[in-house]
């Protein structure tokens, strides 16, 4: 009789051991795939949102600038303004996901 509830307990304590593995690859593969979904999701983001200034530059050097054309037409002018809309989108996609 003893045997029999020592190879029970062995059993119950291997399929305990097992449950924690399993679990454990469950929670990892989980954090894997919501990574890869927040990656996506950020690329579409910046993504969009240096495709609008790109837009609105190709606007503006199309139908004329809304102020002085040297400053518009300067790299570093339109590197900041891609770092604020990238900034905004940023926001936007927090706001929108909730996180934060």
């Amino acid at each position: 009789m003893q045997g029999v509830a020592r190879d029970r307990r062995h059993q119950t304590d291997n399929l305990k051991r097992e449950k924690r593995v399993l679990t454990r690859r469950i929670d990892t593969i989980s954090k894997a795939q919501a990574a890869q979904e927040k990656l996506k999701s950020t690329c579409g983001w910046s993504g969009a949102a240096i495709s609008c200034v790109t837009l609105t530059w190709a606007g503006f050097s199309h139908y004329g600038y809304p102020g002085p054309a040297w400053l518009f037409e300067h790299e570093i002018f339109y590197g900041f303004v891609c770092w604020c809309a990238t900034t905004l989108f940023a926001w936007t996609a927090r706001s929108y996901y909730g996180e934060g």
